[in-house]
């Protein structure tokens, strides 16, 4: 019974002593350096003992100080720009110990004394905890961001630490990760420029000692208006990124303020003992993104734990049969890739093993979507997580020249208004929204863009034009070929026809893609070609010969000077690739002067003598025609008629035995004479035509001119017949 009573009276002192030494009182800074903190207490007790430890450490896993007297320490050994918790506890006069404190987080500074940096060492840990984040103050304000990170641009869509100035229900976290306060997201304020992304960049860090470095990361992605995020590193001091990975919006996987946080993890194995910066980008799909905030916590870039994925997957050089895969390194130097159709799943399918950042997959089927994965192999039976799906295509069997391309057949059919409609498989257009590449003739055909028909012979023809689609915004259209082999024409040569009719077509270029990925710009126009939908359409010749034997697609692509352009109906028709002529057409012919009875022809490629022929429009100048030989160039065709429609042409004769193909046909009308007065005009004539809607301007003599009326507000001279329908003029 004594016992007991004894045993009683020592745990009823030690609750007395715990109660006399009450919990320590919370730290505050004196000073800071690259690789020290100092800290300082208000409590009264004799000693103290401080815990610390990286941010978010967990207490009794920290570094303990020696107990100290005094109100002050400054702790040593530090890590340059590294964040750090303290906690603190009283040794009290009746021998007690108090509780900790709760942690304080302060951080060293980024630069030496010399100025230089301080880049931090591994493991390094950052959960935006620490005093030096500071959440925006006002509603223009951008809060405070620790030394070493750097946000672009400063304000408008941009980092910040939270807690939001403003509540918004409809996007960001809830709560932080870590369960205390912080973490940084991206949101809209201050600046009212537009912009989509937003840029923060970490402070240096030294990956040395790590064998498989790698960053980590929880991320919150909730918002309508969210994009993707993307994660890049860098080595200190260059200038270039590599992409370690993207992440996409996911609806289903954030639903909610209260969706749960997901962690990514990212290799490093690229800059082993190098020195980098992560860089982390969040992407909106608005210009003025306020659903968008991205949210990002407890980052920690250290060596890794386990068998690390490899960070992206991505194939180039898609071929019919073959595709190269390509990847950032995870754990391994070895990795497996699993593909087949989609739905495949990971691991189903066919495996691959290869070593190394890419390997060529072979014996695929042509025009063809498979599905892939991949994962490091860390040892006999340490593997990754896979990583995927990621989604390719093979191309079709490629086209062996010469070839050609109409738009004439059943399988390419003029839309409904407003749609994109469908195009034969192996034609590529990466949009069908915004200014896109359709088939003509358009439904209802604008009387100030396009041309009036296509150029090819054939009734009720077909071209390709862009048009606004489907009420989106966009100012640039394009679409690919399927792949065409160059080998069998020895030195290949195109050539199309192009129209040019719009007062918003602000250029068109045409690119040649090689299996190699290299894309090359082969030619380019600018603006308005024509002024009217009936001008003709212009002959485009190009060589090839820097492409010979190669295997290539080519691509055009148009773009008009503003969105939702309505008239920048820019077109291409009667594409061909053939061999590359031994005596090549004249081009680019022209009449420098016209008057009554002559008109002066030049053109460009060839060489003394040239052949030209000229007849009445629409003359077929292989049957029909006058020929007359052309020793210089400009040459002047005499003895004309006035007031006459003319077409003409020229060839190249480059020797005896080889000639040249006849040019592109130009059409020339020679001037009229002078009339001799006394005259009268009755305006009978069939040369005067009463307009109709809606060319309500009519026809008048070709020798009569007038002003052009060119607008619904301007007065012009037509041509009436009987009474005027109005009452009063």
């Amino acid at each position: 019974m004594i016992k007991k009573i004894l045993l009683l009276l020592a745990v009823l002192q030690s609750f007395d002593s715990a109660a006399q030494c009450a919990s320590a009182p919370g730290l505050s800074s004196i000073s800071r350096t690259s690789s020290s903190i100092g800290v300082a207490t208000p409590s009264n007790s004799p000693f103290h003992q401080l815990e610390y430890g990286p941010l978010g450490f967990v207490p009794g896993s920290g570094t303990l100080s020696p107990w100290f007297a005094g109100s002050s320490l400054v702790v040593t050994g530090l890590s340059g720009s590294t964040g750090y918790d303290f906690y603190v506890r009283d040794s009290c006069s009746n021998g007690s110990k108090s509780p900790w404190s709760s942690y304080f987080g302060y951080a060293t500074t980024c630069s030496l004394p010399n100025g230089s940096p301080a880049p931090a060492s591994i493991p390094w840990v950052e959960n935006f905890d620490q005093n030096f984040f500071t959440p925006r103050p006002s509603f223009n304000g951008p809060g405070g961001l620790s030394c070493g990170w750097i946000a672009s641009p400063s304000s408008g869509y941009s980092w910040v630490p939270s807690p939001p100035f403003q509540a918004i229900n409809l996007t960001g976290p809830a709560a932080d990760h870590s369960g205390r306060s912080k973490y940084l997201f991206a949101d809209r304020f201050g600046a009212f420029t537009p912009n989509s992304n937003a840029i923060i960049r970490s402070p240096q860090i030294n990956l040395s000692g790590a064998t498989v470095p790698v960053v980590e990361f929880w991320y919150h992605m909730f918002g309508s208006q969210i994009d993707s995020l993307l994660v890049e590193a860098s080595v200190v001091g260059s200038s270039s990124w590599v992409r370690l990975g993207s992440i996409p919006y996911n609806a289903a996987l954030f639903s909610q303020q209260t969706s749960p946080w997901q962690q990514q993890v990212f290799p490093l194995t690229m800059f082993i003992n190098q020195t980098v910066t992560v860089r982390f980008t969040a992407k909106s799909s608005a210009t003025f993104p306020v659903q968008a905030r991205v949210a990002i916590d407890d980052i920690r870039v250290g060596q890794a734990n386990g068998c690390i994925s490899p960070s992206s997957l991505s194939f180039s050089g898609v071929q019919a049969s073959t595709a190269n895969a390509n990847l950032v390194l995870g754990s391994s130097q070895n990795h497996q890739l699993s593909f087949g159709a989609p739905g495949i799943g990971a691991g189903g399918g066919t495996i691959k093993r290869f070593s190394g950042t890419s390997t060529t997959i072979l014996g695929l089927s042509p025009n063809t979507t498979y599905e892939a994965w991949v994962r490091d192999s860390c040892g006999p039976t340490s593997f990754s997580a896979w990583l995927g799906p990621v989604a390719f295509t093979t191309s079709c069997q490629p086209i062996s020249a010469p070839w050609n391309k109409s738009f004439n057949g059943t399988s390419w059919v003029p839309p409904p208004f407003n749609q994109a409609g469908t195009w034969p498989n192996c034609w590529n257009r990466p949009s069908l929204g915004g200014l896109t590449y359709v088939v003509g003739p358009p439904p209802f055909s604008s009387f100030n863009t396009g041309p009036s028909e296509d150029h090819g012979p054939a009734a009720n023809g077909k071209y390709i034009y862009l048009e606004s689609i489907g009420f989106t915004s966009g100012s640039s259209g394009s679409f690919k070929t399927p792949w065409i082999d160059l080998t069998p024409v020895g030195i290949p040569e195109l050539t199309f026809w192009y129209h040019a009719f719009g007062s918003q077509i602000a250029s068109t270029l045409l690119k040649v893609e090689d299996t190699a990925g290299v894309v090359t710009q082969v030619w380019s126009a600018t603006g308005q070609i024509q002024t009217a939908k009936t001008d003709p359409w212009i002959e485009v010749t190009v060589s090839l010969a820097a492409f010979a034997n190669k295997k290539v697609r080519l691509q055009w692509i148009g773009s008009a000077t503003s969105n939702f352009a309505s008239q920048a109906q820019s077109a291409i028709d009667e594409i061909d690739i053939h061999q590359t002529p031994s005596c090549p057409k004249p081009l680019n012919v022209v009449a420098s002067s016209v008057s009554s009875s002559s008109v002066t022809l030049s053109w460009t490629v060839g060489s003394s003598p040239w052949v030209v022929k000229y007849g009445p429009a629409g003359f077929n100048p292989v049957t029909s025609g006058t020929r007359v030989t052309a020793a210089s160039n400009p040459f002047l065709v005499g003895g004309l008629t006035p007031n006459t429609s003319y077409n003409f042409y020229v060839k190249d004769s480059c020797s005896a035995s080889s000639v040249s193909a006849w040019s592109t046909v130009l059409a020339v009308s020679t001037t009229c004479t002078a009339v001799n007065a006394p005259t009268t005009e009755s305006f009978q004539s069939s040369t005067w035509t009463v307009g109709t809607w809606p060319n309500l301007q009519g026809s008048i003599s070709p020798c009569w001119s007038r002003s052009a009326g060119s607008t619904a507000a301007e007065f012009f001279w037509t041509v009436g017949l009987g009474p005027m329908q109005a009452t009063n003029t």
